[in-house]
């Protein structure tokens, strides 16, 4: 049986590649905004889009590299990530509930009062 001969990558292609994670990037940082700019009653409302664009970003090449080289060397990248915005989280967006006292106050800034 005669092999296929192997497809070469055209400029569109390669334009294709590098513009899909845009869109995908800006597709998911509107909602996300969108939830900020809704659902958030804070004092933090800069710092958090801040911190969620680059989550965002983050995110999404996250992704790229778990199709590119694996869901092993994308863990790598997304268990800090993770962590980091966990942290995040605890420190700007207030919530009450069972487990308040859990927080990562030693790491976030110290002890909170609320």
């Amino acid at each position: 049986m005669a092999k296929k001969p192997k497809l070469r990558m055209t400029n569109a292609d390669y334009v294709a590649i590098a513009v899909s994670p845009a869109l995908i990037m800006a597709l998911v940082g509107s909602l996300v905004f969108f939830l900020i700019e809704v659902l958030y009653v804070g004092q933090y409302q800069a710092r958090l889009i801040y911190v969620f664009s680059l989550f965002v970003f983050a995110t999404v090449l996250i992704g790229r590299i778990s199709i590119e080289m694996g869901v092993e060397r994308a863990a790598l990248f997304a268990m800090p990530l993770g962590i980091a915005m966990f942290m995040v989280l605890a420190k700007f967006v207030p919530h009450t509930s069972p487990y308040s006292h859990l927080r990562c106050s030693p790491w976030c800034g110290g002890a909170r009062t609320s």
